[in-house]
């Protein structure tokens, strides 16, 4: 996931009108390939690989713009999906990898999840509006990605297990 710390405030808005324990402990993030690797390969070779694939991304901004829905999901979308997009692929490549092992295609738009789930339908008509109308007034947000970074889900909720910096920005 490439975290986005300057979406905080956001977030913690989002969680507020819908899941005050949605993330238990995630910070703001877009992510960029779920499921990684098993356990045994976030150490060694594999994360070693996930480093020099990071540090020859250049690090760049991320504007976050708008609100968008698509079935079971409010997320904030992206104004340029391009780096994102291709900062998931450059990951991805030396695995072969696929997000969310293809459940939702080959190459999801890259987003910011404010609310997701199975029982989206009765969630959406009770509380959606609300999110949205909460979480709008933040938007426009512009973002810095500098890191990606590898998260495990554990029994007192998700921890980070590592960071991969990414490379010095070009241009601007």
């Amino acid at each position: 996931m490439v975290p986005l710390l300057e979406a905080e405030p956001l977030l913690r808005e989002a969680r507020r009108v819908f899941d005050p324990s949605g993330g238990m402990g995630v910070p703001a993030h877009i992510t960029l390939q779920h499921p990684w690797l098993g356990e045994g390969a976030r150490r060694g070779a594999d994360l070693e690989a996930l480093d020099a694939a990071a540090a020859a991304w250049p690090a760049f901004w991320v504007d976050l713009v708008d609100i968008r829905t698509d079935g079971r999901l409010i997320y904030v979308g992206a104004a340029d999906e391009a780096p994102l997009r291709g900062l998931g692929a450059a990951l991805r490549a030396p695995w072969g990898l696929v997000p969310y092992n293809g459940r939702f295609g080959p190459d999801p738009a890259p987003h910011l999840s404010l609310a997701y789930g199975d029982a989206w339908a009765e969630v959406a008509a009770e509380r959606g509006p609300a999110l949205i109308a909460a979480a709008a007034p933040w938007l426009p947000i512009r973002a810095r990605a500098e890191a990606v970074e590898l998260w495990r889900r554990g029994e007192g909720g998700w921890a980070r297990v590592h960071r991969a910096a990414l490379g010095p920005a070009r241009g601007r």
